[in-house]
């Protein structure tokens, strides 16, 4: 199926993946991307344990809390800063952090009303992707995730949650 479609894959500047494919789907594609120098955005839910080889080949990689731990046999600040700017720790309202290469940086959370978080993680990572296609900074990027996100936990749902870019402004 992928193989079918490798035209338009090569064609993208960016490919968001999460693991409700195939590890081995999944592994494929970011193969194809790398090879291409295109852009990818793991998203590992459901976490399982993946290869160094594997997260080294992603740009940016980008587990919730629980699924750091199944992910990364390290502790929570030797993870980030063996990944600056590529590992995104999203959790929920601590926030999101990362390591930029100087320091362990955390984007607040939105204080929101939460009425449902599932989709949240999505959200955040169609967010997120949207800002690199539009070459803001990582940070930005973050951020912008980061809003997508705290609007969708506030309505019911995984897609009918996922907020508009006018709900944004």
């Amino acid at each position: 199926m992928i193989d079918k479609h490798l035209t338009l894959i090569k064609s993208s500047d960016l490919v968001l993946l999460q693991l409700e494919i195939p590890l081995e789907t999944a592994s494929h594609i970011i193969d194809i991307c790398k090879e291409n120098n295109i852009t990818t955005v793991l998203n590992p839910a459901p976490a399982i344990k993946l290869s160094k080889g594997l997260i080294d080949k992603v740009d940016y990689i980008t587990p919730n809390e629980t699924e750091y731990k199944v992910i990364f046999d390290c502790e929570y600040n030797d993870g980030l800063k063996k990944y600056p700017n590529k590992l995104i720790v999203t959790k929920g309202e601590d926030g999101i952090d990362y390591f930029d290469g100087n320091e362990i940086i955390n984007i607040k959370a939105h204080k929101v009303q939460v009425v449902d978080t599932t989709g949240a993680g999505d959200s955040f990572n169609a967010g997120l992707s949207v800002a690199l296609m539009n070459k803001v900074s990582l940070k930005e990027a973050i951020s912008f995730g980061n809003k997508v996100a705290s609007i969708s936990v506030g309505k019911l749902g995984a897609q009918s949650s996922m907020p508009y870019k006018e709900d944004l402004d």
